[in-house]
This record gives structure tokens, sequence and C-alpha cells, in this order.
């Protein structure tokens, strides 16, 4: 992530419309995640130091993070919780199994990012064969007109070559008409 903030899109269940700002660097368990490049579990999140300030207690009682790298490209945050009154918590199992999830989700929003870019990147250059076979098209008319036009000029011109032909009486002039008439 290039951007200043994170911002969450997707949430459900203890976090559904609960965090609707975007978050700093740093800041809660996603901005820490984000920062840091790393996984991070919290078990008492109401106790833990790097609380966003104002999350309502008794909302979260642990929660879970993993980063969402493509290379070293940060794409987002992959967070999951439990909520109070829950007495579950988060250990390095689940660590190591959301940070695998983490890594599929990663190259499935990769290969989405890029299939949408390839879909932009094919409609336009459809629109640009498109509008090439238009010109085409126009050029194509436009030389069988111009050929249309040149050969009955040239038959026009035959026409009065062969009328001064037959008129000619001076040989030197007759012998030009001829050689002009093939």
């Amino acid at each position: 992530l290039k951007a200043e903030n994170l911002r969450p899109r997707v949430q459900l269940g203890a976090m559904a419309d609960k965090l609707n700002a975007p978050l700093k660097r740093g800041e809660g368990l996603a901005g820490t995640v984000w920062q840091t490049g790393k996984p991070l579990a919290v078990n008492d999140y109401d106790r833990w130091p790097g609380r966003i300030e104002g999350f309502p207690a008794n909302t979260i009682r642990s929660i879970i993070g993993v980063p969402l790298l493509s290379g070293t490209r940060m794409l987002g945050v992959l967070s999951l919780v439990y909520e109070p009154p829950s007495a579950r918590v988060f250990d390095q199992v689940a660590i190591d199994l959301l940070a695998e999830f983490g890594r599929f989700a990663a190259i499935a929003i990769e290969n989405a990012r890029l299939f949408s870019k390839t879909q932009k990147e094919l409609t336009e250059r459809k629109r640009v064969e498109k509008r090439l076979k238009s010109t085409l098209t126009e050029k194509e008319v436009l030389v069988r007109e111009i050929h249309h036009r040149v050969k009955n000029n040239l038959q026009s011109l035959m026409c009065l070559i062969d009328l001064q032909f037959d008129n000619e009486q001076r040989p030197e002039v007759h012998h030009v008409l001829q050689d002009l008439h093939g």
C-alpha cells in the first residue's frame, strides 16, 4: 500500500460498521500489521496499548491480523476477531493458518486486479481496432472512388484522342496521337 491510510473494505460480525474511518500506519492492530508487515495476535484487545483510541470497549475479545502481500507489495490486512464473552484466543497455529490463508487471498486479489486490468486493456484494444477498421473502410471507399474517377477521366481523354486522331491531317501529330492511344 502506497496510500497514507488503510481503509476497511469488508467487515462482518463484531466489526460490521464499527470501523469506518481509515487507519494510519501503526494505528490499531491492522495499522500495526500494515506498518510491520508481520502477523500479530492480541488476546485482550481492550487492555492492549495499541488499541484504537475511542474504539468501543467490549467489542473485541481477541484479534489476529496478517498482511496481504503480493511479493513485497502490501495489498492490505486480513483480520479475525473473537467477540466477548468468548474466552477464546489466537495461538501460533491460528496465526500460521491465517497467514497461509492470507497468502492465498493475496494471490486471489492480485489475480483479480490483473484480470480487471487485462479486461480494460482488451476493451481498449477492441475499441482501437474498431476505429482502425472503420478508418480502413473509409480509406478503401476513397481509393475505389479515386480509381473510378481516374478511370473515367482516362476514358474521356482516350475518346478525345480518338476524335483528334480521326480528324488530324498532319503526319507528325498523327504519329504522336497513335503512340498515345497505344
